[in-house]
């Protein structure tokens, strides 16, 4: 038995060198976690949290959670990204550690991941831990049970006693269903008795159907409400539009003549408007409600600007429609304006185009944004405007001003009191009091008092009392009462002061923002 004793030690020695590497990997890996972690080197901490995952996944889980700062949420999701299955193991590490239950982002994915790996586990500890974790994280494991069967994830909706959280958690189920299994999920629903209350959850634009029948599901399916009023018929620009049925511009063109053909093109352009506009135009031919059609030109008038000012003009100055060609045109303006500022103002101003001066306010601000002296450098040179018919008088100084006090008010102030005395001067006065008056209310005012023009320091002066008025009550009165002030305008001030202040008290004020300007919400 001699040799049975020696293999046994020998046995014995190898787990041990077996074991010990093990636990020795594990941690350097820690280490390495900690090491990168500090550094702000968070590729190489997930690579490491990634090694130490190989060895113990809970271990790693839980290690990540300690980490101190805010940005762990982002290497969990990359660490889940890399052990998709690992959902149960990061349950076991997020129970461990409490001062995460609340964490948002943390609980989210952590119950959204078991539910996908362990649907049964992740609903018994939210069902464990009721008063903390739920109905807070009942959307998660909703979509997280809907990755893999959507059916078994509505059978869970049964057990939920609240009509609301189980309303919410059936949202959950069918809005991720949309995205996953069109054909399925309208198979499903065309046999559901309380069809119409759930199709309202359904995410339309985003099913994913393999052929045109299921078209007809769709129209006969989708609510009144929804395709009627465009509500939650628009999808934003960037979001992944491939592969879903209002991309078929052939499928739905190939519809027979009628109001099923004119239903789903009318709700398809809506929601490809934002993200694929030139396919959106295409359908314009089938369109007939005015809002839509004016919907689908807008946007293409407005990337075409994005691109090419020029373009956009040409596209919209074409449109037959006088209501669609307005707002084709200000949607040309304003994206010119957004993206080129000091070209928008140039055109608005030297063009002799008079609809153009409407986006001097925007491009104003735009350009102040990046280069502020340069901005009301032109248009101190250039916004000249002497018929107001045309728009606001001096609106692009006004714009660039009120801005530029909102980001840099010493050297814009220094640049404004170095005017000549003229309408110039008077409209940056006014546009540095309109930026001020909601954080120094008072200097606002003193500003307000440097206008020249009598009518125009009333309003400016109106304007920052009110600004006022709506952080206190009583300080705006006293300063009028003891203002020095001709006694016209302090009449005009108390009759249109004491009304808002009774407005006020009484609780039936419009609130502040109804006077603040575009440099206020900038200097705040």
């Amino acid at each position: 038995m001699k040799w049975f004793h020696w293999l046994f030690c020998l046995a014995a020695l190898v787990a041990g060198l077996i074991f010990g590497k093990w636990i020795s990997g594990a941690a350097v890996a820690e280490a390495e976690v900690k090491q990168f972690w500090g550094q702000k080197d968070e590729e190489e901490c997930l690579k490491a949290l990634g090694r130490l995952a190989a060895i113990n996944q809970v271990r790693a889980f839980d290690l990540l959670l300690t980490l101190e700062d805010d940005d762990t949420h982002g290497l969990l999701q990359g660490l889940m990204k890399a052990l998709p299955d690992a959902g149960s193991a990061l349950m076991t590490a997020f129970l461990k550690h409490p001062e995460q239950h609340l964490s948002w982002g943390v609980g989210r994915t952590a119950f959204r991941c078991c539910a996908e790996a362990d649907p049964e586990r992740a609903w018994q500890e939210m069902m464990a831990h009721a008063a903390k974790f739920m109905p807070r994280y009942l959307p998660a494991i909703a979509q997280g049970m809907t990755q893999n069967n959507p059916l078994a994830a509505m059978a869970y909706a049964e057990k939920i006693q609240s009509p609301v959280s189980r309303d919410q958690f059936v949202h959950e189920v069918l809005e991720s269903w949309s995205g996953r299994d069109g054909d399925g999920l309208l198979k499903w629903l065309r046999e559901q008795p309380n069809q119409p209350m759930l199709a309202k959850h359904v995410n339309w634009l985003r099913l994913n159907i393999t052929n045109s029948a299921g078209l007809a599901d769709i129209a006969a399916m989708l609510p009144e409400t929804l395709a009627d009023n465009g509500r939650g018929l628009s999808l934003q620009a960037g979001q992944a539009v491939e592969g879903i049925w209002i991309r078929r511009i052939d499928w739905l063109l190939a519809l027979p003549p009628g109001e099923t053909r004119e239903r789903l093109c009318s709700v398809a352009a809506q929601g490809l408007a934002y993200v694929d506009p030139e396919s959106a135009l295409k359908l314009l031919p089938e369109l007939r409600e005015s809002n839509v059609r004016q919907l689908v030109t807008g946007a293409v008038a407005g990337f075409r600007a994005a691109v090419s000012p020029q373009d956009g003009l040409a596209f919209a100055n074409a449109l037959t429609d006088a209501e669609e060609r307005r707002k084709a045109r200000n949607a040309v303006f304003f994206t010119w304006a957004d993206n080129d500022p000091a070209g928008a103002a140039h055109h608005a101003l030297e063009s002799g185009d008079p609809d153009a001066r409407i986006m001097l306010s925007t491009a104003g601000f735009s350009w102040a944004r990046s280069d502020p002296e340069s901005a009301c450098r032109f248009a101190l040179d250039h916004d000249q405007q002497k018929d107001v018919k045309q728009g606001r008088r001096n609106a692009l100084l006004t714009s660039a001003v009120g801005t530029w006090t909102g980001t840099e008010p010493v050297a814009a102030t220094r640049w404004v009191k170095a005017l000549p005395e003229g309408e110039a001067r008077d409209a940056a006065f006014s546009a540095v009091a309109s930026a001020l008056s909601y954080r120094l209310p008072e200097e606002s005012l003193h500003w307000a008092q440097g206008i020249k023009d009598a009518e125009m320091r009333r309003q400016s002066l109106s304007l920052c009392l009110m600004s006022w008025l709506h952080k206190d009550q009583e300080k705006p009165l006293k300063w009028l009462q003891q203002a020095s002030l001709d006694e016209e305008t302090r009449k005009h001030l108390n009759n249109y002061l004491k009304p808002n202040v009774q407005a006020h008290q009484s609780g039936q004020s419009r609130g502040a923002e109804t006077y603040l300007s575009e440099g206020i919400m900038i200097f705040r």
